[in-house]
C-alpha cells in the first residue's frame, strides 16, 4: 500500500518501533549517496509547508539510500496498463486477474537475479526477499533491494507507479527507545515517559506532540473510541492484541479492520 509520511508521524513511529527486525537474505556492501540528514530535510521541507511528503519527488538514489538506512524493504506499485487509474481499481474485485499476477511475476523474478549479482549469491531465493509475502489483491510489492542500479530502472519504467523505502523513519523519532513494547505495563524505560500528578498514569514521549495531557483536564477517556489510521501493525504486537486490556485499562477492547487503498 502506498506510504505517505504525514506531520502525525508519530502514530505511526510507534507501531514501528514496536515491530521486530526483519530477517531476511544478507545484505551486501552498497554506498549511501545521502545521510540521513539529507533525507529528513527533504521531508521536513515538505511537510512544514503543510504538505504530505511524497516519495516521487526524491531521487532514486535518495529512496536507495533511505532503503539502506532502514531495512532496504522496497514498496513498489506496478501497473499493467498505464492508462489506468490505479484508485479506482483497487478494493473493486476479489483478487488479481492472471495477467496482474504475471506482471507482478516478472518484475519479482527481474529483481531476483538483479540481487543475485549485486549480492554474488546465485543461492538467494524470492522468499528471501520477501519479508510479508505477496497480496494476492491488490498490485503492491514489498521486497528487500540494495542495488542502486535496480532502483533507479524501476522507478525510470511506465509499469511501476511508484518505488518508497518502506521502514525509513525521521530521526528524531528513530533515536528513540523501542522499551515498553511487549505486553508488559511495567517494562518502559523510565527515560521515556513522565507520570501524571492526578491518577499516576505513565506519559510516553510522544504525547507532548499532540498536547494530550492538556485534554485531560476536559475527559480522562472514559467510555469513548480511538480510531487509528495506520499502514499494518504487526501481528506479533500484543500491545494490539492480548494484551491490549493490561495495566489499569481491564475494560479496553480492541477491534482490527482493514480496507484496500492507494492513489495512484
Amino acid at each position: 500500500m502506498k506510504n505517505l509520511l504525514f506531520t502525525a508521524l508519530s502514530l505511526a513511529v510507534f507501531f514501528a518501533s514496536c515491530s521486530s527486525d526483519t530477517e531476511i537474505g544478507d545484505l551486501s556492501p552498497q554506498t549511501i549517496s545521502f545521510d540521513r540528514t539529507e533525507i529528513d530535510q527533504l521531508i521536513n521541507q515538505t511537510v512544514s509547508k503543510g504538505q504530505i511528503f511524497d516519495w516521487q519527488i526524491a531521487s532514486a538514489d535518495m529512496i536507495h539510500s533511505a532503503a539502506l538506512l532502514s531495512d532496504s524493504i522496497i514498496s513498489i506499485g506496478y501497473t499493467i496498463d498505464t492508462q489506468l487509474d490505479a484508485a479506482s481499481f483497487i478494493g473493486t474485485q476479489d483478487g488479481l486477474d492472471n495477467q496482474w499476477l504475471s506482471k507482478r511475476d516478472e518484475i519479482i523474478n527481474e529483481i531476483l537475479q538483479r540481487e543475485q549479482t549485486a549480492r554474488s549469491n546465485d543461492q538467494l531465493t524470492v522468499e528471501g526477499l520477501l519479508p510479508f509475502g505477496l497480496d494476492d489483491d491488490i498490485p503492491t510489492i514489498s521486497i528487500q533491494i540494495t542495488d542502486a542500479d535496480l532502483i533507479k530502472e524501476l522507478k525510470s519504467r511506465d509499469d511501476i507507479r511508484y518505488i518508497e523505502p518502506m521502514g525509513y523513519e525521521l530521526k528524531d523519532e528513530f533515536l528513540k527507545s523501542s522499551s515498553g513494547c511487549d505486553g508488559s505495563p511495567d517494562n518502559i524505560n523510565s527515560a521515556d515517559y513522565t507520570r501524571t500528578s492526578s491518577f499516576n498514569a505513565k506519559i510516553p514521549w510522544n504525547f507532548g506532540n499532540h498536547n494530550i495531557t492538556s485534554a485531560w483536564s476536559r475527559s480522562s477517556g472514559d467510555n469513548i473510541g480511538i480510531l487509528i489510521v495506520d499502514t499494518g501493525a504487526s501481528d506479533n504486537q500484543d500491545n494490539l492484541g492480548s494484551q491490549f486490556a493490561s495495566g489499569n485499562s481491564p475494560s479496553r477492547s480492541i477491534t482490527k479492520l482493514s480496507a484496500h487503498y492507494s492513489r495512484r
